[in-house]
């Protein structure tokens, strides 16, 4: 009765802090800006992304616990057939800036790849939305990016959206 009742207090004082959340390892606003980096850094061949995020992690104040929550996802991501075609491309570049042109793009392709002579781009998003809400809220930026990539390497560009927390 004794550890039925420790249980159901723990169970409260976590419910209290933010939903079975520890009070000091709630996602902090730039997890997302840290997963990126991590993402931006680690070596795409599937290796351990641990000593990349534990390094970021001090650069970004992030806790342990976010640490590991952003190593899962980002191994997760690693593991993807996507990102298998990637590591088998024959050009690969990383954090492609984009700015200004015809379509007003701007910001960054996360990975932008040939392979067989086909380019994409994968754009990562750490975002709490299910896949549906995201292409329609992100479709406009792919759309975009896309574009913009088009013109760079005077071919035709897939995009392809790739939602961080689920895979």
């Amino acid at each position: 009765l004794s550890n039925s009742l420790a249980c159901r207090r723990l169970a409260a004082e976590l419910s209290e802090a933010g939903g079975g959340v520890p009070p000091g390892d709630k996602e902090p606003a730039n997890f997302g800006k840290y997963v990126h980096a991590i993402l931006a850094t680690v070596d795409l061949s599937g290796a351990n992304p641990e000593p990349v995020a534990r390094t970021l992690a001090r650069q970004y104040g992030v806790t342990d616990a976010n640490a590991a929550r952003a190593i899962t996802m980002v191994d997760r991501v690693l593991r993807l057939p996507l990102m298998s075609e990637a590591r088998a491309a024959t050009k690969i570049f990383r954090e492609v800036p984009l700015a200004g042109g015809t379509v007003r793009a701007q910001g960054s392709a996360d990975v932008v790849f040939e392979r067989g002579g086909e380019w994409r781009f994968v754009d990562f998003k750490t975002d709490h939305i299910d896949a549906p809400e995201a292409l329609r809220e992100h479709a406009p930026q792919l759309a975009k990016y896309s574009t913009s990539l088009a013109l760079v390497v005077g071919a035709q560009v897939k995009a392809a959206l790739c939602l961080v927390r689920t895979g």
